[in-house]
């Protein structure tokens, strides 16, 4: 039941964003206030993985290299915790954004560009082309996964930094990259991911810990 509920609310969730939403969405492609488009086009790119992964990789190879060079005992521990840190973000970043890149091609969902033409109902699968790449929305993917792992990480602020992460998800409906549909299932399967990552260290004994019950982070 734990389980089942959340994958419940979320097919729910998106089910009700293809219904009521994706054909509004559809019809305000190019058409969105720029009050609202402009600001979602300078920040829409935090969905990018590629410098999340490049930070993290920086982090973790630094990190490590610190560890064996410095004879600082409190900078090597430091270094010894980031080291797990940045490889989660990267493994649950890195592999969520490669599952759902296979799947949207899989798919071949039109985008909101081709609203008119296609509507809501037609697949194209394996038509390797960028308009045909919609659902789930990858750089809402990474979202998810980035702001779970970070919320897991730092449970306190776990519900503010989901809702940033979940508003710069949003910004690729007002960029007309994607229906609400798409972002939906992407950043929520991206928030599954995390968790699902964060309970397969725990089972090695790395950065998390289940042995309370719940999923706590060892910081």
């Amino acid at each position: 039941m734990p389980v089942l509920f959340p994958l419940l609310a979320t097919v729910v969730l998106v089910a009700a964003a293809f219904l009521f939403l994706d054909p509004i969405a559809g019809r305000l492609y190019g058409h969105w206030p720029a009050w609202l488009a402009d600001p979602a086009a300078q920040v829409t790119d935090v969905g990018r993985s590629w410098w999340i992964l490049t930070l993290a990789t920086l982090v973790a190879v630094g990190a490590w290299g610190f560890q064996k060079l410095s004879t600082n005992e409190r900078g090597g521990q430091i270094a010894a915790h980031l080291i797990p840190i940045a490889v989660y973000i990267l493994a649950s970043v890195g592999l969520a954004s490669l599952i759902v890149n296979t799947v949207k091609r899989v798919i071949g969902r039109p985008r909101p560009v081709l609203f008119a033409q296609d509507g809501l109902f037609s697949l194209h699968p394996f038509s390797w082309n960028f308009d045909l790449e919609s659902f789930p929305s990858g750089h809402s993917t990474v979202n998810g996964a980035l702001f779970m792992a970070l919320g897991l990480l730092c449970p306190r602020l776990r519900w503010p930094l989901l809702l940033l992460g979940f508003c710069f998800a949003l910004t690729r409906v007002l960029v007309g990259a994607h229906f609400p549909s798409d972002v939906t299932a992407g950043f929520a399967f991206g928030m599954w991911f995390s968790f699902a990552m964060a309970l397969l260290f725990s089972r090695f004994g790395i950065l998390f810990d289940t042995s309370s019950g719940k999923l706590m982070a060892r910081m």
